[in-house]
């Protein structure tokens, strides 16, 4: 039986011109694959630091054993379906509810900053409220959350995906059908170059050492 809360984490295999495209334009194929595949083992790193058990929706571009051979096959996988964002989401959370889970929240695979804290703040507001959602800086999100009851699909429907617009048109379209929404501390993903400098600068000492290794080094070669 499936546990009462499970986190999904949407995840890519780490291959030329699949991931980080935009890190890619600017510091070329292979940092940007070396870079998603630090950061995703910083964020299971830092999320097997609770007791919140893990599905990784993996997407069909490869069998699943090259994913098992990649992360470990200690962890759920689960296939990501749907023609967009939108519509994976929505069959991720549709699917492990179907299984018996009670509370989901779902995040990307570019998070090396997440942390046991806020994963913990985000189960325990859907206690109370509808769902829950982590801002990123450009106007999206990062993480979002429902218990079986309050799970709404309008959520991941007619949303300007790629756009400044999406978390409020998220909010929106939740508040149209009456759930309530938690914001939860905005939470950075990793998505173009400027990004990753950006993280060096907020540490100077601890963080995602993985990532910020391989950033470092990057700063130091110039």
């Amino acid at each position: 039986m499936m546990p009462r809360k499970r986190l999904l984490i949407l995840v890519k295999l780490p291959l030329p011109g699949l991931v980080k495209t935009r890190i890619a334009a600017q510091w070329g194929d292979d940092v940007a694959v070396q870079l998603y595949d630090a950061m995703v083992h910083d964020q299971l790193e830092a999320v097997a630091d609770t007791d919140i058990p893990i599905t990784l929706c993996h997407s069909p571009i490869a069998p699943l054993d090259a994913y098992r051979d990649w992360l470990g096959r200690e962890h759920s996988f689960q296939l990501q379906e749907g023609d967009d964002l939108g519509q994976r989401m929505r069959h991720a959370f549709e699917s492990a509810f179907s299984k018996g889970a009670e509370q989901l929240v779902l995040v990307g695979s570019d998070l090396p900053e997440i942390s046991p804290k806020l994963l913990h703040e985000a189960f325990a507001a859907l206690n109370t409220v509808g769902a829950t959602l982590a801002p990123s800086d450009d106007g999206g999100y990062t993480l979002i959350g429902f218990s079986r009851r309050s799970f709404r699909p309008e959520a991941f429907e007619s949303i300007p995906w790629s756009t400044p617009q999406v978390l409020a048109a998220t909010v929106a379209a939740l508040e149209g059908v009456g759930q309530s929404v938690h914001l939860l501390p905005e939470l950075a993903d990793l998505d173009t170059a400027d990004d990753v400098l950006e993280l060096t600068r907020r540490h100077t000492a601890g963080g995602p050492h993985r990532t910020l290794t391989l950033a470092n080094r990057l700063l130091d070669n110039g």
